[in-house]
C-alpha cells in the first residue's frame, strides 16, 4: 500500500476516537502513520512488513499506554464528583440500613430521582445534601444538620 493510503488510514482512525470512547483508536492511527512514514522513507514497501509493523506498533502503544493509564488515572475518589454538594427533596422515606428516594435537580438534567441511604431517619419532604456517593445510591443529611 501507499504512503498516502497509510496517511489517509491514520487520519481517519485519528478523527474516529472523536465518536468512539475508550482511547484506542487513536493508537491504531498513530500506527497506521509510523507505516506511513517509514513507507514513504522507503523502509517498507512490502504489505506484510507495513502490516507486521503497524500490528505491532498499535499493540505495544496500547499496552504501554493502558499501563500509565490503570497508575495514572485510579478510580479511588466518588463516581460522580459533580453531584456531591447538590440538594434535593426526599420523596420517600429513608430509614438507616434502608434504601429510600431523593429527587434532585441537575441544570443539566432536570428533575431526577436518586436511591439514596443516611445514617439518621428522614421524612417524605425534608431537605438533604448529598454528602458521597456509594455504588449506585447517594448517601445523604439533613440540610438542618450542617448548619
Amino acid at each position: 500500500m501507499s504512503a498516502l493510503l497509510w496517511l489517509s488510514i491514520g487520519i481517519g482512525l485519528m478523527a474516529l476516537e472523536a465518536i468512539v470512547p475508550g482511547f484506542i483508536l487513536f493508537w491504531f492511527g498513530a500506527a497506521a502513520l509510523v507505516v506511513s512514514f517509514s513507507t514513504w522513507v522507503g523502509l517498507t514497501t512490502q504489505l506484510e512488513w507495513q502490516l507486521l509493523i503497524f500490528f505491532l506498533f498499535a499493540i505495544s502503544s496500547l499496552v504501554l499506554w493502558f499501563s500509565f493509564a490503570r497508575k495514572r488515572f485510579k478510580k479511588d475518589g466518588p463516581r460522580d464528583i459533580t453531584i456531591s454538594g447538590q440538594r434535593g427533596i426526599i420523596t420517600s422515606e429513608v430509614v438507616p440500613g434502608k434504601i429510600g428516594e431523593v429527587e434532585l435537580f441537575d441544570s443539566l438534567n432536570g428533575l431526577k430521582k436518586w436511591k439514596v441511604i443516611a445514617e439518621v431517619p428522614l421524612q417524605v419532604g425534608t431537605e438533604v445534601e448529598v454528602v458521597e456517593t456509594s455504588g449506585i445510591k447517594l448517601k445523604v443529611k439533613p440540610v438542618d444538620e450542617q448548619k
